[in-house]
């Protein structure tokens, strides 16, 4: 892709996330206009995600969905965008594409739990990480209206004698940076799914201890396995690196493949995980990253927001930006009625 003008916006929703990366592309006189929408906050974040779209995109169209991972918080307004497509609504904004993780696309079968005697009860628990609380399936929504997806898993180019990790056909630059497959897989039956694998309660693994630890290494990484295979990808532009991280913990950056982890290093933008919690990064790995820049999406302090990331951020010099404080943030750009915003 010839990208010669984009901008990165976080939108204020709240402890959930909502991005879009608009790309402009041009080859000789044409000129080709992306929308990438990472993430959709809750289902009643939706209808506002959609507002604002319409609002500042001329013939608005999401070109790519981005599901980084199935929390409702992050792929619930797509529950909704894709209700008001369904229902042809007038404010209604047509997605192109989607990128989801489908846990009943990895041969987990009725073999591997216990109390459930068929593939289908199987195969529907495991889609069920993505039903939000009025019965409406992401998955199924997204079969019924025949719109394209993809599973995003890091991979390797074998062509190459250096095994180079692929970039995207269609938006070459983005690079899936993890999780791999095999880590993917190993994380399904602790999903709250409904399966008898799962021991802990959904509440148990969603929530943390309110208690932020004076430094972020004193902190425990994140249960949840919803959060470790997040969807972690690399996006090159003007030959800076955004990472974008979804909400995954230590144990999902320590079992990306070695030969990814490079891309990881030196970034000029980093999308703070889990809303600033401080069981998701460690000062090693903040090093390794040194971002100049970060965004953190949260509603407030010590909700998920600790104070530790923050400091371990701005102890290797990067500017650190929140939406409780600074609300939608645009980067790379300029929008009336837009200010420069102080740092935390």
């Amino acid at each position: 892709m010839n990208i010669v003008d984009y901008h990165i916006e976080m939108l204020d929703v709240g402890a959930a996330d909502a991005f879009i990366i608009y790309l402009v592309e041009q080859y000789g006189e044409s000129r080709t206009n992306h929308l990438i929408l990472v993430d959709a906050g809750n289902y009643g974040d939706g209808d506002n995600v959609l507002k604002h779209i319409r609002k500042y995109y001329e013939k608005p169209r999401i070109d790519l969905a981005i599901v980084t991972h199935c929390d409702k918080d992050h792929y619930g307004g797509f529950v909704r965008m894709l209700e008001k497509i369904q229902n042809g609504d007038d404010d209604s904004v047509l997605i192109s594409n989607f990128w989801i993780n489908d846990p009943s696309k990895h041969g987990i079968n009725a073999d591997d739990v216990k109390w459930v005697k068929t593939q289908n009860t199987v195969n529907e628990r495991l889609k069920s990480v993505y039903t939000v609380n009025n019965g409406l399936n992401l998955l199924d929504l997204i079969k019924t209206l025949r719109i394209p997806s993809q599973q995003c898993f890091s991979s390797l180019d074998f062509d190459r004698n250096d095994f180079y990790p692929q970039k995207n056909k269609l938006y070459d630059c983005i690079t899936i940076v993890g999780p791999t497959e095999n880590y993917y897989e190993s994380q399904i039956l602790d999903m709250r799914n409904q399966l008898h694998a799962i021991v802990e309660s959904s509440e148990s693994l969603t929530s943390l201890s309110n208690e932020s630890a004076k430094y972020i290494d004193d902190a425990s990484d994140d249960i949840s396995s919803h959060n470790q295979t997040s969807i972690i990808f690399l996006i090159e532009l003007n030959g800076k690196k955004y990472l974008f991280t979804g909400d995954a913990g230590e144990d999902a950056f320590g079992n990306i493949c070695f030969t990814h982890k490079p891309l990881m290093k030196n970034v000029y933008w980093l999308k703070v995980p889990h809303h600033g919690s401080d069981h998701n990064l460690s000062s090693e790995l903040i090093a390794e990253m040194n971002p100049h820049v970060a965004y953190i999406s949260t509603e407030r302090e010590e909700h998920y927001l600790s104070q530790t990331t923050v400091d371990a951020l701005k102890a290797v010099g990067c500017r650190v930006y929140s939406t409780h404080v600074h609300g939608n943030m645009l980067h790379h750009g300029n929008r009336h009625g837009y200010t420069t915003a102080e740092p935390l």
